[in-house]
């Protein structure tokens, strides 16, 4: 699946975080000007080359922020001395993306302010990069926080281990919100058009609230300080203009303690580079928001949005061809008749997915009975007009939810509800066209009447490891196909593979593997293994 990413962070984040590569003599000039009491920059004005460090060199702000940059820039030197140029010759390749803080195709005294204010947010998301969590956290937003703010909530910066995130999606069809937990399986049916994202203890004491609308095209930011209070609202837009360029404007209103706005600025960019404001594509000026703490906010919009127990309505997964990776998603929040699905495919939002299927509609689904596993009944249903398939499994008597989309390049080897040890299992295989007869292969059984699915590669991954420690890697030569199953016992899961191992001089397997599972508590558990030479017909 090829996931939309959103506007925001990859185009205006991605060219306004990147830091210039400073000199060696301007680093030796930034050494004199700090000695002789010169707020920066860490470069000599009075040689300034380009609009870039000519509007640096006319502001105070710019050159202090400037003289920081280039402080930490100096301490990552340091630290990874070794990666030094490297490091360097990246920087050389983000230096070039400040200069979309100017346009010299523009009149210069109608965007001064912008490519101002454009340089210092380009300086603080750089900063923040760079900069360790504060050892003393801010009571405040101030502006320098609001524009790196998606910086220092970045989850996967260790220095933000307390960091707690939630996201909320809008239920289909009615009003309230699900809450969820970051790194969960969103659900396949919700109502795209808008979601929240909370981040709490930003910078170890601060939050913030991001609302995105499901078209993309206009976002609104909020900002709470230590106390609760609103510090800033912020508003996001984007939209394609007649000719294809991207239009997008910022505007940022912060607000002090007794709720009074402060400062209000309005940034636009066109073809990620600063722009006029074109009222005739403005969205409607930002109002004050209605509520004044985040407790307020809270309690009006997230307090009652009920918390989402993917264990109960279990998991699907979209295992849809060769060449895109598996993905999963929490089932419908209603199970629906089988006549639900076999009258369209389109069940779970299947539009996110990039395949010639979506845009055209299958014909009617062809339900095949495949039995029941544990006493609930099971259905595939094939539709021709995609190549496209969906397993569901029964809920309530009557009433399904779909446990698996695939769209196999070829034919099905295996669907089926098979024995083993007391419990059924349900068992999918197919060979995937194009890969060396990959064989894909799934597993599933009840776990209290909710389908769960078996996972045995990390099981059989060690296995391997243990009876062939002399071979490195899962993968040594050739097709050392993990999952592919060559024989299905009753009371037994049998996986047969062929090894090639180092010094193996033509194509021929020199050994096989076999490793026999048993499932006990609903996991699958490692019965038996043993390696033999192979007769090269494999």
């Amino acid at each position: 699946m090829r996931s939309r990413t959103r506007f925001f962070q990859t185009s205006i984040l991605a060219w306004i975080s990147l830091l210039a590569m400073p000199s060696s003599s301007a680093l030796l000039n930034a050494r004199m000007q700090q000695t002789a009491g010169i707020v920066g920059p860490s470069f000599n004005c009075n040689s300034a080359t380009g609009e870039v460090e000519k509007r640096i060199c006319e502001d105070r702000n710019l050159s202090a922020l400037d003289v920081e940059y280039i402080r930490l820039y100096n301490q990552r030197l340091q630290r990874e001395g070794g990666l030094a140029s490297q490091i360097q010759s990246s920087e050389e390749a983000r230096r070039q993306t400040r200069n979309n803080c100017i346009n010299e195709r523009v009149d210069a005294s109608l965007i001064r302010s912008s490519e101002v204010e454009c340089l210092a947010v380009w300086y603080h998301v750089r900063i923040a990069e760079q900069s360790e969590l504060p050892a003393v956290s801010p009571d405040k937003w101030t502006p320098a926080l609001v524009s790196a703010a998606p910086i220092y909530a970045d989850p996967d910066r260790a220095r933000n281990p307390k960091l707690e995130r939630e996201i909320y999606l809008k239920k289909p069809g009615v009003e309230g919100l699900i809450r969820m937990k970051f790194g969960d399986s969103e659900p396949a049916d919700i109502d795209p058009s808008v979601r929240y994202y909370i981040y709490r203890n930003v910078l170890g004491s601060l939050t913030y609230v991001a609302q995105y609308r499901g078209d993309g095209h206009l976002d609104l930011l909020y900002f709470f300080n230590k106390d609760g209070s609103l510090a800033a609202a912020e508003r996001r837009f984007d939209t394609k203009k007649a000719g294809g360029n991207v239009y997008v404007e910022i505007e940022t209103a912060f607000i002090d303690s007794v709720g009074r706005e402060t400062q209000r600025k309005v940034i636009a960019y066109e073809q990620g580079k600063i722009s006029v404001i074109q009222s005739a594509l403005s969205p409607p000026h930002l109002e004050k928001p209605p509520f004044g703490t985040f407790a307020a906010l809270y309690n009006s919009k997230f307090k009652s949005a009920e918390t989402l127990d993917a264990n109960k309505l279990g998991y699907c997964y979209f295992n849809l061809a060769d060449g895109y990776p598996t993905v999963t998603r929490v089932v419908n929040f209603a199970p629906q008749p089988l006549d639900f699905y076999q009258q369209s495919s389109r069940t779970m939002n299947l539009q996110r997915f990039d395949y010639v299927w979506v845009t055209r509609e299958p014909k009617k689904g062809v339900a095949q009975d495949l039995g029941t596993l544990d006493g609930k009944r099971v259905y595939s249903i094939n539709y021709p007009g995609g190549d496209f398939h969906v397993i569901v499994v029964e809920r309530q008597s009557g009433r399904y939810l779909p446990l698996m989309y695939f769209s196999p390049q070829t034919t099905i080897a295996r669907l089926a509800i098979l024995p083993s040890v007391g419990r059924q299992i349900l068992a999918y295989s197919s060979a995937i066209a194009g890969n060396g007869g990959f064989t894909d292969d799934w597993y599933f059984i009840l776990d209290q009447g909710i389908p769960k699915r078996v996972e045995f590669q990390p099981i059989l991954v060690a296995e391997l490891q243990k009876i062939y420690p002399e071979i490195k890697g899962t993968r040594p030569r050739g097709n050392f196909d993990l999952s592919g199953i060559r024989r299905f016992d009753v009371a037994n899961l049998t996986f047969t593979s062929p090894v090639w191992k180092d010094d193996d001089a033509n194509d021929s397997p020199s050994e096989k593997v076999q490793v026999v599972f048993q499932i006990r508590n609903g996991e699958l558990v490692v019965k038996s293994s043993h390696r033999e030479k192979s007769t090269g017909l494999f």
